[in-house]
């Protein structure tokens, strides 16, 4: 019989890669043909954010690897650089998380909200690097921007409707030393 407490740990696991593959769906729908002046947030960025900061032992490295190594080849966006960058954040993220469990919402926003910004420079500064022509500045700061306003509703979803929460000391759903 499967111990009920690693059951509940994989239907998690199991859920993090669902979920995304929805949100992927979503954006490959076309809804507007016509460029927009503001770009739609990255919502599977915040999402990750917000699921590793509450609960990082949901959300596995292997996870995070293939959800946005399968997101850039489906987005046509160049493959590895986006996957290598937000596995080192989701990883810097989940260092942090045993401390950012006692911070205030907004401290926790302005940690995210850096780590957006190093995604965003990662991507584009090896781009102009190589000598490829990255997207416009003012394109992926308003994207940034708008996914950095949208990270405190992906919270909130966590939070609310997923029920995904911070493990604190002495919960029995421990798992892998995050308690």
């Amino acid at each position: 019989m499967v111990d009920p407490v690693s059951l509940h740990l994989w239907s998690w696991r199991l859920l993090y890669p669902l979920i995304c593959a929805v949100i992927v769906f979503a954006q490959l729908i076309p809804l507007q043909t016509t460029p927009m002046d503001i770009p739609p947030p990255d919502l599977l960025i915040a999402l990750t954010c917000a699921w590793v900061v509450r609960r990082p032992d949901q959300v596995p490295v292997v996870s995070v690897a293939l959800v946005f190594f399968l997101t850039d080849i489906l987005l046509q966006r160049p493959p590895g650089l986006g996957v290598a960058l937000m596995i080192v954040a989701t990883e810097f993220l989940r260092s942090r998380s045993p401390f950012m469990r006692e911070f205030p919402f907004l401290l926790e926003w302005g940690v995210v909200t850096v780590v957006m910004i190093a995604l965003a420079l990662g991507v584009r500064l090896p781009m102009q690097m190589l000598m490829l022509s990255p997207p416009p500045f003012d394109l992926s700061a308003r994207e940034v921007l708008v996914t950095t306003l949208a990270y405190p509703a992906c919270a909130a979803f966590c939070h609310f409707v997923l029920k995904v929460r911070y493990l604190h000391p002495g919960d029995r759903e421990s798992s892998g030393g995050y308690a």
